[in-house]
């Protein structure tokens, strides 16, 4: 199997997972709640996903790629918010789709590192 079918099953599974998570009813937590843990997670699974998606969609082109992910990523966190609008006790916010844009410009930032790293060693 190679890189870019890995990506892809990668993003699919991560897409399920968003999908599922923000179908779940949340736990009453009150006005104390710890807010950290919902923001850390919209970074990193959109970091995630992002970065899986460049792999899966990765061409010798780069900047093609960069726009696709980058619009591709970001409606599929609008539409993430959207969704949770039809889900009891959810809330649908901008904030969350920023957090979301903030960890799909890192995901694809850690790719050119990485590739960046790796044409280094290659040569």
């Amino acid at each position: 199997m190679n890189w870019k079918k890995i990506g892809l099953v990668l993003v699919i599974l991560i897409a399920v997972e968003i999908f599922y998570i923000s179908s779940i009813v949340p736990p009453t937590i009150g006005p104390e709640g710890n807010r950290i843990i919902p923001i850390a997670y919209h970074f990193i699974i959109f970091t995630l996903f992002s970065f899986f998606l460049y792999l899966a969609t990765y061409t010798k082109e780069p900047d093609e790629s960069y726009w696709f992910v980058i619009v591709f990523s970001t409606l599929y966190a609008i539409s993430d918010e959207l969704h949770q609008l039809f889900v009891p006790f959810r809330t649908c916010t901008l904030f969350d789709v920023v957090i979301d844009f903030a960890g799909i410009v890192f995901g694809l930032i850690l790719f050119a590192i990485i590739y960046e790293e790796k044409l280094k060693y290659a040569n």
